[in-house]
């Protein structure tokens, strides 16, 4: 049986969590600027969103090879 979902998947959501967290935590305690907050806030949703797309894209040539 296969799983539902793709473990690797589930870590890099749980990063990307983590590291939008790191971001406003730093906000917090007055480390950083809005700007730079939100700056890497967005990248790594971008990171995210290309490595969801590289997997999908994977699956769909796993798929068309059976």
């Amino acid at each position: 049986m296969r799983p539902l979902s793709n473990p690797s998947i589930q870590t890099g959501t749980i990063l990307t969590l983590a590291e939008i967290k790191a971001a406003v935590e730093t906000f917090d305690r007055g480390e950083t600027n809005v700007f730079d907050a939100l700056d890497a806030i967005i990248v790594a949703v971008e990171a995210h969103q290309a490595a969801m797309a590289r997997s999908v894209q994977r699956k769909d040539r796993h798929r068309d090879a059976a």
